[in-house]
């Protein structure tokens, strides 16, 4: 009877990722595992689309920011070995870090992003800085060191700068370089054999290439040097196998001990505990209460998320080689739904993204067309069509117009946004910029002031209103 509800549960599986497959919503590798069991391992599409090449349940990818809770335990180790105090701060470590920062950040606000230090990874000049070479003391000097946004432990903030500085310690503290200390305490301890950190010219064998999808068409995203400038914060490669060897780790004593296994997962501010988000929750028709640990990975070109339920130990694997609309493509809803599938709830279909549906609409007729079909849709009783990510579609269709020239037609999508999601400070900001771009500095100053109002720590937006005032005061 086991044997077949676990072959029903996944033929199911497979049935659902297939109709993501078939909306252009994923392409990389699934697997399902309870209790260390794999009940099911799949890869769907292609892994490159130049050699028609499958993905498969072995293929490699790059799971960008999964990579912060390999970090968070390689921290934790020398914790446990006591060559570092997680009350310590940046310069007990890092001697060349600036100290007027540096003595007032400690080890465990990098760890939970409650440091104050900003995101090399919202820099403006960000795809210019990723192609160069760096040691991570030039890297952390120039794109790690700016002034606080905020004072350290009072907020959360999700910061790849302080992930990238913890590498930096863990290569100070063990006199290694970060790849090497990864390897050796963790990798091949658990016998992930087909992960590592990707360096500059590696070529790796099954490794899937990254594609950006947007509108029906593929491209190569743009060229990033991973490990000297995403490095300890999102520089892994791994498969959905060697994954799950980390998976089950985490309920042994192989890497830390079970007492400071629980800092790894003991939650802080925003659920965010160390490299990992910790959440407890109620779901309808489960006799239990979950335990969720998980994380998501975002890379150009690829996609990942780990979910495990702690109660059943019962893990998701999701990797994925297509970033749909270059920027936005959210894995929640497929590992939301397969995790419902092997507890027995119902779930609803997956459902064409509401963007997606409109663009062609845009391109191959007009805006007017397009916004209409929007607003009729939205209106619907029983929708066709999925809402739930509109407002990061949108922001990202406004942004493809800016970029085919189509000025006018981006100002129409970009206010959309605005109005349909008028407690978005990114709608508004992404608006007044355009606007700005277009010459209409009065618009876009009153767009500034109302992205601020509903963000005060938007940092480009009272950037960039200084900058207006300033021009707009000029005689």
């Amino acid at each position: 009877m086991l044997h077949a509800q676990t072959n029903q549960e996944s033929q199911q599986i497979d049935k659902l990722v297939k109709t993501f497959v078939a909306l252009d919503q994923f392409s990389g590798t699934v697997l399902v595992a309870k209790k260390g069991k794999v009940v099911f391992s799949k890869g769907y599409g292609l892994a490159n689309r130049e050699w028609n090449a499958a993905n498969t349940a072995d293929t490699k990818f790059r799971i960008g920011s999964l990579t912060k809770q390999f970090t968070a335990m390689l921290i934790l180790q020398l914790y446990q070995e006591g060559k570092i105090n997680l009350d310590g701060h940046i310069s007990d470590y890092l001697p060349y870090y600036r100290k007027d920062i540096g003595t007032k950040v400690t080890i465990h606000q990098l760890l939970s992003h409650t440091s104050g230090l900003g995101d090399f990874g919202s820099r403006e000049d960000f795809w210019e800085i990723c192609k160069t070479e760096y040691t991570p003391q030039e890297f952390i000097e120039k794109y790690c060191s700016a002034d606080l946004e905020a004072d350290p432990g009072l907020r959360y903030r999700y910061s790849n700068s302080g992930y990238y500085i913890l590498g930096a310690i863990i290569e100070s503290l063990r006199s290694k370089p970060y790849s090497e200390v990864l390897k050796e305490r963790i990798l091949d301890v658990l016998g992930m054999n087909s992960s590592g950190m990707e360096r500059r010219k590696e070529v790796l064998s099954k490794q899937a290439s990254g594609y950006n999808l947007q509108y029906g068409k593929y491209t190569k995203p743009d060229y990033i040097n991973l490990y000297a400038v995403i490095f300890a914060a999102g520089g892994m490669y791994a498969t959905v196998g060697d994954l799950l060897k980390w998976d089950r780790a985490l309920y042994t004593e192989q890497l830390l001990s079970n007492k400071n296994l629980e800092l790894l997962f003991k939650p802080n501010m925003e659920k965010y505990a160390y490299g990992i988000m910790f959440n407890k929750m109620k779901i309808p028709g489960l006799a239990f209460t979950s335990e969720f640990s998980s994380h998501t990975g975002a890379i150009n070109g690829f996609r990942s998320i780990i979910v495990r339920e702690k109660h059943k130990e019962q893990a998701i694997i999701i990797l994925g080689n297509t970033a749909p609309g270059g920027t936005n493509v959210d894995l929640n809803p497929i590992s939301n739904k397969i995790y419902s599938v092997i507890n027995g709830l119902s779930y609803e279909e997956p459902k064409l993204e509401i963007v997606q549906a409109m663009a062609p609409k845009i391109l191959n007729g007009s805006v007017e067309v397009g916004i209409s079909f929007y607003r009729k849709e939205k209106l619907e009783k029983n929708r066709r069509f999925e809402f739930n990510l509109a407002e990061g579609e949108l922001n990202t269709m406004g942004y493809y117009l800016l970029g085919e020239g189509k000025k006018a037609e981006a100002l129409a999508i970009f206010k959309l946004n605005t109005t349909e999601f008028q407690q978005s400070w990114n709608a508004f900001d992404s608006y007044a910029e355009a606007l700005e771009g277009a010459g209409q500095i009065n618009e876009s100053i009153i767009n500034y002031k109302r992205s601020l109002t509903v963000n005060p720590d938007n940092t480009h937006a009272r950037e960039r209103l200084k900058s207006l005032s300033a021009a707009t005061s000029e005689p």
